[in-house]
């Protein structure tokens, strides 16, 4: 015990009292963090509440072991105290980097060095600092610690590193410049909203929430901000935020959108329902279900102000042009408020009435949760909705693209309804609400990697353009953002894959297993392949998989599907769609021919491109160790039938053949291919 408290004294001078409040003051950067001093309120600068809080702790620390000290001064023990402040460090040090270890594609190895090399790293600096240190090497090595330490600190603090793919990127200037429009905020004395039945918190959360509203959530008031357009009886947009911090007014991050849309003649309002959101780690349970119950509840209140002509409301809004739409667990809820308002009771309690007799147009979900609420175990399924979903590869939040469940699960059979969904390369999560900082919060988030992401400006440009051509589509009547949304965009790598209600689904993968037979009773026949197979599909990302399937070719530099079925009455057939993802790195071409019972064959129109995948590096880690993961999204391509159709004869169409083109280790997906029809 004796030559451990040398040990510590000559070697790491972890006896000194300045090297214990030092190494809690870093343990205590981990435990508190700027996420817990940001939880307190958001409206004071952060680092008043963290430099207190670090403050505080440091002297309830050095206040603690100095008494510790005094209890076992005789102890022959009483030495192992000096490894109590170290210890501490490197638990929080590890637990730090464990954190992060998935998204950074660490190994518990590599883990485990950085942690030793970091604590080296300070006991070094800590010794170079000391006073008693005398000799012509103390100069030195002091400009040595100093440049270890400076080194590590500024690889916290610096934004990240852009991959060459970011850098060939070249995004313009697409900024949105919407001026204010009329706004007004509700919520002082709105109706009351029992939401208690929908949710669960108790004990001490309970309390804290409860103390810090002034109410508790069997009296949830309606509330949010309206942006309203020159034009009266407009079509509205109902916004709802995600999860955040309660204490952050997540409902006011949406200026940019509700301003862009007024200029458009589209009312927006932004429902506030941070209420419902986390705080300290607590929630209110999987409380999608009771957001989509505000969500409707707002709607109902403020259409009954739409009616009477003392509100400022009157008159306001189109009610047959109703759009629901929401941000990250506000995407679901949008989702599920639309099937409530199906409904006539809760799914969940059959006992509990549902009344919302309301014409939902459309829905759009921007980087949508998925699944937090399934009844029964089944997603929600809707129909006849004109639906738009939007995520990004570089969302370390909700790291896969969700939106896909939304998307399967919105069955169109009205041939004037579409989807899209939208998987943007470089977007991020927070950057689409402009009350939130970052995907994570510190101190996981000095190691995110923010050098590759979307500017925030151009992030909101792109958002507000989409959801506007998309509701300017639906509302007209038209399909021009829905054909040329890469037009409408600002410049960028978007995966889009769309749908319509007068598509047919000719060939899918969703019957069986079998290789050779397709789902119209025919065979397949492929050549040039390396491998071919149906496989499951995942969400794009990653990630669950989403009850849908598809076939996966892998092959060096062409291959050849064909499927050949009876013969199939196409009349009227103008166009063949397929949905299709490319998981090679570099672009892939597609071509489509059509045969006939007789035989003659055309090739539909020049081949056509897919997007090679889009390197990804969430952590600035993997810039060093080159663990990069590649996402791409789904495209649907659409191969148009001439006028004529030459001298095919359509009503007797008998085969498909997909040719794809590549390079070496090329690898594609297709999961269906749907007709057009008139």
């Amino acid at each position: 015990m004796r030559k451990l408290s040398e040990i510590s004294k000559k070697i790491f001078a972890l006896d000194k009292w300045t090297s214990r409040a030092y190494f809690y003051f870093l343990a205590a950067l981990y435990f508190i963090g700027e996420d817990l001093a940001y939880q307190i309120d958001p409206e004071i600068p952060v680092y008043i509440w963290t430099g207190g809080l670090l403050v505080l702790s440091l002297v309830l620390a050095l206040g603690l072991h100095g008494l510790a000290l005094k209890i076992f001064a005789k102890s022959p023990y009483v030495r192992l105290l000096d490894l109590l402040a170290p210890g501490l460090f490197i638990y929080a040090l590890s637990q730090w980097l464990f954190d992060v270890q998935g998204d950074g594609f660490l190994s518990d190895t590599l883990v485990y060095g950085l942690v030793a090399l970091v604590f080296l790293v300070q006991v070094f600096f800590l010794r170079c600092l000391d006073t008693k240190m005398a000799g012509t090497w103390r100069a030195p090595l002091l400009v040595l610690a100093l440049v270890l330490q400076g080194g590590l600190v500024g690889f916290l603090f610096y934004p990240g590193f852009m991959s060459p793919e970011r850098k060939d990127l070249v995004l313009g200037k697409d900024i949105i410049r919407a001026p204010k429009a009329r706004e007004y905020t509700y919520g002082a004395k709105t109706p009351r909203v029992n939401l208690s039945k929908y949710v669960y918190y108790d004990g001490w959360n309970k309390k804290l929430r409860d103390w810090y509203w002034g109410y508790s959530l069997s009296r949830t008031p309606l509330a949010g901000k309206v942006y309203l357009p020159a034009n009266k009886e407009a079509p509205v947009l109902f916004f709802v935020h995600g999860n955040h911090i309660m204490t952050e007014k997540s409902h006011l991050g949406y200026d940019y959108l509700g301003r862009y849309l007024a200029q458009r003649g589209i009312a927006t309002v932004s429902v506030d329902e941070n209420a419902l959101n986390g705080f300290l780690g607590q929630g209110v349970g999987n409380e999608n279900d009771a957001r989509a119950i505000l969500l409707l509840e707002n709607i109902l209140y403020l259409f009954k102000e739409n009616k009477n002509p003392q509100s400022v409301f009157y008159q306001a809004f189109k009610e047959e042009d109703l759009y629901l739409g929401g941000h990250s667990r506000g995407g679901e809820a949008a989702h599920l408020a639309a099937d409530f308002s199906k409904q006539e009771v809760y799914p969940d309690n059959g006992q509990i009435k549902l009344s919302y007799p309301l014409s939902v147009r459309g829905i759009i979900t921007l980087s949508p949760t998925s699944g937090q609420y399934t009844p029964a175990g089944h997603f929600p399924a809707i129909e006849n909705y004109d639906y738009l979903t939007i995520h990004g590869s570089h969302d370390s939040d909700v790291t896969d693209f969700m939106g896909d469940d939304g998307y399967n699960h919105n069955i169109l059979k009205d041939p004037g309804k579409k989807k899209m969904a939208i998987y943007v390369a470089y977007m991020n999560h927070a950057r689409s609400n402009r009350r939130w900082k970052q995907d994570q919060s510190l101190p996981e988030g000095f190691f995110y990697n923010e050098k590759d992401l979307l500017p925030r400006p151009y992030q909101e440009a792109l958002v507000a353009k989409a959801i506007a051509g998309f509701l300017q589509d639906s509302i007209q009547g038209r399909e021009d953002f829905f054909n040329h949304a890469k037009n409408r965009l600002p410049q960028g790598i978007y995966y889009i894959k769309k749908e319509s209600g007068r598509e047919e689904t000719l060939i899918h993968f969703e019957d069986d297993h079998q290789l050779l037979t397709n789902n119209l009773g025919g065979r397949n026949r492929i050549q040039g392949a390396q491998s071919f197979k149906e496989v499951e599909l995942s969400h794009t990302g990653g990630g669950s998989y989403v009850d849908k399937h598809g076939l996966q070719v892998d092959f060096n530099s062409k291959a050849d599907y064909e499927m050949t079925f009876p013969e199939k009455d196409l009349r009227g057939l103008k166009a063949l769609n397929l949905d299709l993802m490319n998981l090679s790195e570099a672009p892939l071409e597609v071509q489509v021919e059509v045969k006939d019972g007789s035989g003659k064959s055309l090739v539909l129109g020049p081949k056509q491109g897919l997007q090679g995948q889009t390197p990804v590096a969430l952590k600035k880690f993997q810039y060093f160790t080159g663990d990069y993961e590649d996402k791409s999204g789904f495209e649907s391509l659409t191969f148009p039938i001439p006028d004529g159709a030459g001298s095919l004869d359509l009503a007797r169409i008998q085969s498909i053949q997909v040719t794809f083109f590549g390079k070496r280790n090329s690898r594609v997906l297709m999961t269906e291919v749907r007709g057009s029809l008139d």
